[in-house]
């Protein structure tokens, strides 16, 4: 009777080895089953830049430790490759936490104003199919060591604006992400939303297929 018992638990313990993975396999079938057969999928994208960058273009060497975050969002027509309808952006105001000069012993740059490292206007459509933010990079007058070494005195410098375009990842490509491995992203352990770091920036797409 004992070893009867026995027997009975084992084949238990292996059932239950076979069930497991079986049952993991079902719950990535029904998600490849929904990628499949997707055809609009609603995204949730943030972009994250923390750097120091150049905070005037007329001298690389001023820099600020700058903080900057946007997100957007949008419905995706797989098979068409474009939007159901106009994205919405928001814009988060660009930080700068400090500032230094590369060329010892020059100072460092004085802000007269408001820097923004990006302000995202549209998401548009690229000819190869991928959206791409489209925005300014705005920079305040300031004051700056333009003629160091020689001189430490700081000098006015006007400001400027420069048009910024940042290509995202294809949709399609980001959404098959969760269940094919993609060496250039990362999936969250929910499974649930993809990494991505393209010019700097940290992007995490959070997909939700609509139909």
């Amino acid at each position: 009777m004992r070893k009867m018992v026995a027997l009975l638990g084992v084949a238990l313990l292996v059932a239950g080895a076979f069930a497991l993975p079986q049952a993991l396999a079902e719950e990535d079938l029904g998600l490849s089953g929904q990628i499949r057969h997707a055809r609009v999928v609603r995204y949730h994208i943030e972009g994250v830049y923390k750097r120091w960058v150049a905070i005037t273009p007329r001298d690389t060497a001023s820099e600020g430790n700058v903080s900057d975050r946007v997100t957007i969002d949008f419905d995706w027509d797989l098979r068409a490759s474009k939007f159901v309808e106009a994205p919405k952006i928001a814009n988060i105001r660009t930080l700068v936490s400090g500032f230094r000069n590369l060329h010892a012993p020059c100072k460092a740059p004085v802000l007269k104003g408001e820097f923004e490292f990006l302000d995202a206007k549209e998401v548009i459509v690229e000819e190869g199919r991928s959206p791409a933010v489209v925005g300014l990079r705005t920079y305040p007058p300031a004051e700056l060591a333009l003629r160091c070494p020689e001189s430490l005195v700081l000098s006015p410098a006007e400001g400027a604006q420069e048009a910024v375009k940042l290509t995202l990842a294809v949709p399609k490509r980001v959404l098959h992400a969760l269940v094919t491995p993609d060496p250039s992203m990362s999936v969250s352990e929910d499974r649930k939303s993809i990494t991505l770091v393209s010019n700097d920036w940290v992007w995490t797409y959070t997909p939700v297929v609509v139909r």
